[in-house]
């Protein structure tokens, strides 16, 4: 199944987006992991943190794929396929 060639297009005009948002998740995901030696296990900002990193992973995979679908989509010379 292919999806169309302007979805494509109107999804990869955000491509710099995509790039900043991995880079910040990226830059967050550090600050996360620095974080957990300093907070106490069984605490409430230890279950916010556990939280904090679901999410920064999340925005990591999501602009992550998302810019690699980009980069796919531009070498098949603008055709999405899904399979």
């Amino acid at each position: 199944m292919k999806l169309p060639a302007k979805f494509g297009s109107i999804v990869c005009d955000y491509q710099d987006q995509f790039r900043i948002g991995f880079m910040l998740g990226l830059l967050l995901l550090v600050f996360t992991v620095l974080s957990f030696p300093f907070i106490e296990p069984g605490t409430a900002a230890y279950a916010i943190i556990r939280i904090d990193l679901i999410l920064v992973l999340f925005l990591i995979v999501a602009t992550g794929g998302a810019h690699w679908c980009c980069i796919r989509y531009r070498q098949q010379g603008g055709e999405f396929s899904t399979s």
